[in-house]
């Protein structure tokens, strides 16, 4: 049992590795993001006179595109492997190592003004 064990994880363990990277790809553009000023501002300098801001502020660009990526690579990947209590000890393993470097990449970011603070926050 323990052999059977062990080739799932030595075949899954690349696939992992690669969501793994993928995803780490993704939340390192946290970088090209301006944190300087808020979202509402950075949306009316950008916008023209007739659109009008919505209440809720945008998402940053970065945090679409990892969640769309994770939202990919579950769909078309991860939910193919069939064996739930491994997978699941690896979903596990594979959030907390992503969890872990969001917060890298998030606590290095700057320049960092207070609007900044409040969209990293929303962003959580």
């Amino acid at each position: 049992m323990k052999s059977v064990q062990q080739l799932m994880q030595s075949v899954a363990e690349p696939l992992i590795q690669a969501v793994a990277d993928t995803v780490e790809g993704q939340l390192s553009l946290v970088h090209r993001e301006d944190f300087s000023t808020s979202a509402a501002s950075q949306q009316q300098q950008s916008s023209n006179s007739s659109a009008t801001p919505s209440d809720a502020p945008p998402c940053s660009k970065y945090m679409k595109d990892t969640c769309a990526t994770i939202a990919h690579l579950q769909r078309h990947y991860l939910d193919r492997i069939d064996c739930p209590t491994e997978i699941k000890a690896w979903v596990v393993s594979l959030a907390s190592y992503l969890v872990n470097m969001f917060l890298r990449h998030i606590s290095i970011v700057r320049p960092l003004g207070d609007g900044g603070k409040m969209r990293m926050v929303i962003e959580q």
